[in-house]
Order: C-alpha cells, then structure tokens, then sequence
C-alpha cells in the first residue's frame, strides 16, 4: 500500500498529492537507491540507475503512458514513451528538467519504469546521457556505461 511521500532533494523531488497521484522532478539521477526507495513507498515502481543508461531490450516492449503519466501540464504523455537526453561532451553536468504526475493506482501490477543517467560532462554529443521507459517488469533491461543517440 502506498504512503504520502515528501522528499525534496537538489537532484528529485517525490510529492504524494491529496488525490493519490505523485508528482515526480528529477534534475538529476543522484543517491538512485534512495530515489527508488522513496518512489516504491510512494506506489511507483521504478528501476533508477546512475552512471549507466538502462533500456529495455526487444520489440514492443513499451507499455502505454496514457492515463499513467502527465506532464506537470496535465498533458499525457504519448503512447509508449522514452525520454533520452544526448550529452554534449563538456562543460558541466547537465541538469535534467524532467517533472511529471503519475497515478500509481493506474499503473499494471506487471510494470514499471526504467531510469537512468550518466552526468553530461561525461559523455559525447551523440551518445544518450539520460533514459525513461515504462515497460513490463518482465522485459530483458540492457545497462551499459555508453549508448548511442
């Protein structure tokens, strides 16, 4: 059962609203362990890896963001998302500005989402500096140090 999570860090923020649904910002992938922890207690689950670009591997494998997923907008997300972000190859990290509404009493039993960044000052243009999926839990998830755009 999901609690009212409130957690602002520099790098996140995890807000539980009134009506169930969380509000999710992310600026950076830093202290993964602890943004995964705090979005579980809040009924999100969620794969969050730092220093590595995780996604899913195979055909078909992302799950429709509809009804799930806004932006802080209130506009859905399209169907079967995925978020990357290239790097730029110097200068320092770039910040993510990535900031959503998810429902969790939406989202299937069978699923979660897959997060993950390497800091920007660490990667070249036409590499992905940052991933977001929302696939089963089922689904073959792929890590590696270096993915190309």
């Amino acid at each position: 059962m999901p609690r009212s999570v409130h957690v602002h860090l520099a790098a996140w923020s995890v807000d539980t609203n009134p009506d169930g649904s969380v509000t999710f910002k992310l600026r950076s992938v830093s202290h993964p362990a602890r943004l995964q922890r705090v979005l579980a207690e809040a009924g999100v689950p969620a794969m969050v890896r730092s220093g590595e670009i995780c996604l899913a591997q195979g055909r078909h494998v992302l799950l429709p963001t509809q009804g799930i997923v806004k932006d802080l907008n209130g506009r859905p997300t399209p169907l079967g998302s995925v978020f990357l972000l290239g790097g730029n190859g110097s200068g320092p990290d770039k910040l993510l500005n990535w900031a959503w509404t998810i429902a969790p009493s939406k989202i299937p039993s069978n699923a979660h989402f897959v997060i993950s960044s390497i800091p920007g000052s660490h990667i070249p243009a036409n590499r992905i500096n940052a991933a977001w999926e929302f696939v089963p839990k089922s689904a073959h998830v792929n890590c590696a140090a270096s993915v190309k755009l």
